[in-house]
């Protein structure tokens, strides 16, 4: 068992270092709750602006050092352009402050004009206390994406989103989609969207069964994931067979 957070942030879409100032901080608060993982809203650190590979990596750098002095496994976000080309990636800095994977986010929204899709096969991430998983907000909305993590082993999916508001035709309401993966694929799910008057704002922690914790505002929430509890309901509930 160990415990999980997601931080519903509002994300400053002018001032990157406004942001990293914030993911820092929460980054504390999380630690203090007695989290082992935190993760933030996809583009966290970039908001909607494409920085340069160069300044991401400096913020990151940043970010290295707390999750090393916390010990705690952290998961942001940001547009990056990379030799002419953007791409709307996910960091995972472990508890040791390396920065251990990338993920270019594979199904982009209509309105990412001008961002490459990731290609890269998406795989697992091997921590101390189990395997996880990352895919990218619009990601969720493909089943194979977090049933491949899943049957490689991962037990706990993240999923950072910046999900806009209103459900409509062009536009589906996300919240049936969390609990959904969760459930069909047995492991729990955390989904954390930014905070704005643009987005859902409903970031929630899921198990296979229920919903564990959920944000209205700019906030952190957590839970416990308890793989014992996971292993039972995967034999109540297998549906795998």
């Amino acid at each position: 068992m160990f415990r999980v957070s997601a931080v519903q942030m509002a994300i400053d879409d002018k001032q990157p270092g406004r942001n990293l100032h914030k993911i820092l901080q929460y980054m504390e608060a999380a630690k203090e709750n007695g989290s082992y993982i935190a993760c933030f809203p996809e583009t966290s650190l970039s908001g909607l602006a494409r920085p340069a590979i160069k300044e991401v990596v400096d913020m990151l750098s940043l970010i290295e050092k707390k999750a090393h002095s916390l010990g705690m496994y952290t998961i942001v976000g940001s547009y990056c352009e990379k030799e002419g080309k953007v791409y709307n990636e996910l960091y995972v800095i472990d508890d040791l402050g390396t920065w251990t994977r990338t993920y270019q986010k594979r199904h982009l929204w209509e309105a990412e004009e001008g961002v490459m899709p990731g290609l890269d096969i998406n795989q697992p991430i091997i921590t101390p206390e189990g395997s996880i998983g990352i895919i990218n907000c619009w990601d969720i909305a493909f089943p194979e994406e977090t049933k491949s993590l899943a049957r490689e082993g991962a037990r706990v999916i993240f999923c950072p989103a910046y999900w806009f508001d209103k459900p409509r035709p062009d536009n589906p309401d996300y919240f049936g989609y969390p609990s959904a993966r969760a459930n069909e694929n047995q492991v729990y799910l955390v989904f954390c969207d930014a905070f704005s008057k643009e987005t859902v704002g409903r970031s929630k922690i899921v198990s296979p069964v229920k919903v564990l914790a959920e944000a209205r505002e700019e906030e952190l929430i957590s839970a416990d994931v308890d793989f014992d509890e996971l292993e039972t309901l995967r034999q109540k509930y297998n549906c795998w067979k």
